[in-house]
């Protein structure tokens, strides 16, 4: 088609025009086909007057679409027909439906993800379909999948208050989280957030939390590992001698690296616990 509409003149590039319109707004059962021909409209230039139309029709396949990558693409070409505030809200909600239905393709995953906050109206709109995103993530979600979602959040996330709000969400997830994986790409994405003393301080709390109450040893093992990005000192491991796991080296390491020498001395036989 492409070939044909370089190369075509301006009388058939009109008569190419209408046929692709009229074949475009009878699309119903063959969404792919639907989207192949929204994409040949706007090569060939989609009036002000044919817009609203064209976008309209691409919110209705939208709404019935289970394909992921025919979504994402649908969506990229909704943002190229400058479509209204309400219409942006509209198709990013349906990103949002769609990934939490789940299953399907990762990279569309990805993609979904990313388009749904890219089309959201407002900045305030924005922070909320991040919001939305991460509260998809769940102990049992597909890891790639959570990591993903994650890096799209903190990806979008530019303002100072983007981050903030996002830092949030994410220590807010945290609290429902109990997989060390989950936990521990939870933790190297709040970093790239550039996290405040305080926030550092309640990851470490929950950490800590499923230290102590925990009885897996590889779970405890890779929750340690995590803590010791979170500026750990002493005082953190003053129960330690009761984890399912003792402190990794890594840990260890930050740990004295971060505390005075007495508070270093004064936790070294919670290190040795009941431990042989």
């Amino acid at each position: 088609p492409y070939t044909t509409l370089f190369r075509s003149t301006a009388e058939q590039r009109e008569r190419m025009h209408c046929r692709t319109l009229e074949l475009f707004y009878s699309s119903a059962a063959d969404r792919c086909a639907a989207a192949d021909r929204a994409e040949i409209l706007l090569e060939l230039g989609l009036t002000a007057q044919e817009r609203p139309k064209a976008r309209q029709k691409i919110l209705e396949l939208l709404a019935s679409e289970t394909n992921d990558l025919a979504a994402s693409a649908l969506c990229d070409l909704l943002a190229q027909m400058e479509p209204t505030e309400a219409e942006r809200h509209k198709a990013s909600q349906e990103m949002i439906r769609m990934l939490e239905h789940g299953g399907g393709d990762i990279d569309a995953a990805d993609d979904m993800a990313a388009a749904a906050i890219r089309l959201a109206a407002t900045a305030g709109e924005q922070r909320d379909t991040r919001h939305a995103l991460l509260n998809l993530i769940r102990d049992e979600t597909d890891f790639d999948q959570a990591e993903r979602l994650m890096h799209t959040a903190a990806d979008t996330a530019v303002s100072l208050e983007d981050k903030a709000q996002t830092r949030h969400d994410l220590l807010e997830l945290l609290t429902r989280l109990t997989d060390s994986d989950l936990i521990w790409k939870l933790v190297e994405t709040l970093a790239a957030l550039r996290p405040t003393t305080a926030d550092r301080s309640r990851a470490r709390m929950r950490l800590l939390e499923l230290l102590e109450t925990g009885n897996n040893s590889e779970a405890a093992w890779g929750l340690a590992e995590t803590m010791a990005s979170l500026t750990p000192s002493a005082g953190d491991l003053t129960a330690c001698d009761a984890w399912a796991a003792p402190p990794t080296v890594r840990l260890l390491a930050e740990v004295r690296k971060n505390s005075p020498p007495a508070a270093w001395l004064g936790v070294l036989p919670s290190l040795c616990g009941n431990r042989t």
